[in-house]
């Protein structure tokens, strides 16, 4: 069973193709079919499908499953994801609030280049960002948090299904290289 699962899953070349697909479809108003390569995309590990599909969660109020998606995002580099993800743990949202892994991930995604994760560091106690910022004896906190979060939140793939309203309410789509549009 385990080599018929292999079989079926799409490789990255593959991945990036349903996201492809999918971006031209959802352009050409084809959301339904859109949103179905890009689903296939986000279960075979395309972090841009997986940061719209948390997008989309999110919208539905399941917060839980929209952090899982960022998370698996996150770790794949998305630093849209990665801010999201430190939104999440600000706010208690699908998570356990904790400032620690919040400012943690907010780091990543400024490192990253992301332009609202500055933005939210801002709106913290300095002290705080500094004290988690500089001292390596709290990465073991976000290493806690972020196993935690992936033993919580098994991302949804197929369980979740997008329907045509659901994808036109989508609000972000991000482009095939995993940047923010």
């Amino acid at each position: 069973m385990g080599e018929e699962a292999a079989a079926t899953q799409p490789t990255a070349e593959e991945a990036e193709e349903l996201y492809s697909e999918g971006a031209g479809l959802l352009s050409s108003g084809k959301v339904a079919e859109g949103w179905d390569r890009w689903q296939r995309a986000a279960a075979a590990g395309h972090p841009g499908a997986q940061y719209n599909v948390g997008v989309y969660c999110q919208q539905q109020g399941e917060h839980a499953a929209a952090a899982g998606w960022w998370y698996t995002a996150a770790m794949h580099g998305d630093s849209d994801a990665q801010c999201n993800l430190g939104v999440c743990y600000l706010k208690g949202q699908g998570v356990d609030q904790d400032v620690f892994p919040a400012v943690q991930w907010l780091h990543l995604a400024t490192l990253a280049g992301d332009t609202h994760a500055p933005e939210v560091l801002a709106k913290l106690p300095p002290q705080i960002v500094y004290e988690v910022v500089s001292q390596p004896e709290l990465l073991p906190r976000l290493a806690t948090a972020t196993s935690w979060l992936q033993a919580k939140s098994d991302p949804p793939s197929a369980k979740t299904k997008l329907t045509e309203d659901d994808a036109r309410s989508a609000k972000k789509h991000k482009s095939g290289n995993g940047e923010g549009s």
